[in-house]
């Protein structure tokens, strides 16, 4: 089972992640319906302050306001995610309308944001196409699976660093010429990091989807219908694009 769930992330991404399993189980102390934010910046994170916010982090708190549900929603690092998911402990998460996602969860409504995932090089390495690849050495953090194609591409040189903080610290000393993942995620990092937007080419995108508010398939409609209406508000509203405005990097 464990082997399976880890070939499930490879459908997945920022990586992005999911839920499934009976509902009951997905509900805490005082009849509290229990979603969850993948922890990855720039998506859900903690501050240095100790305050938890991130662009997907702060959609779902305005969903579930929005909504008028008792619900809790808290971080959970990408693989906690897809378990508890899977077992029904989270009933309703935002992921990327992947195939994977397609085949086993309740896409619900997107709420109007598009995850790219490719390839971002450092200033002065050109990619034009996928072949460009096979001339740099490219860090692919450990659990980042985005693109069959390249998931699966055993010619190219990859490095296997721990973490985006942990490759873009590599790009930034030269060590590598590129860094896979979640462009926006990547970029996000980056800044952070004393790195700005002119620091780095135009990235090869290799792949492209759609946030949605994706549940468990036995979500009861009264929630599943009610976190519909909320996010249809908040994308007429415009809130949902101000969220990811304030998280946008220069």
């Amino acid at each position: 089972m464990a082997s399976q769930i880890q070939l499930s992330l490879k459908r997945l991404l920022l990586g992005i992640l999911l839920l499934l399993a009976q509902p009951t189980q997905a509900v805490i102390d005082n009849n509290t319906f229990s979603m969850a934010t993948l922890e990855q910046v720039p998506y859900g994170f903690k501050t240095s302050k100790g305050q938890i916010e991130g662009i997907l982090f702060d959609i779902m708190n305005a969903i579930i306001i929005e909504s008028g549900l008792k619900a809790s929603n808290q971080l959970l690092p990408p693989q906690r995610l897809i378990i508890e998911l899977l077992k029904g402990s989270q009933l309703c998460t935002l992921v990327a309308n992947t195939p994977y996602a397609v085949q086993h969860f309740d896409l619900i409504e997107p709420v109007g944001l598009k995850l790219s995932a490719g390839i971002l090089p450092r200033k002065g390495i050109k990619l034009p196409n996928y072949a460009s690849l096979n001339n740099i050495i490219i860090a692919v953090p450990l659990g980042i699976f985005f693109d069959e194609r390249f998931d699966n591409d055993h010619t190219l040189t990859k490095i296997r660093p721990l973490s985006y903080s942990n490759a873009i610290q590599m790009l930034k000393y030269k060590r590598v010429d590129a860094v896979a993942g979640a462009i926006e995620s990547l970029r996000y990092i980056a800044k952070y990091d004393s790195l700005s937007v002119s620091d780095f080419a135009p990235p090869l995108v290799l792949s492209n989807h759609k946030i949605y508010l994706t549940c468990y398939r036995d979500t009861p409609s009264t929630v599943r219908e009610a976190m519909r209406a909320a996010i249809i508000t908040l994308k007429k509203s415009g809130e949902i694009q101000q969220i990811h405005k304030q998280y946008s990097t220069p």
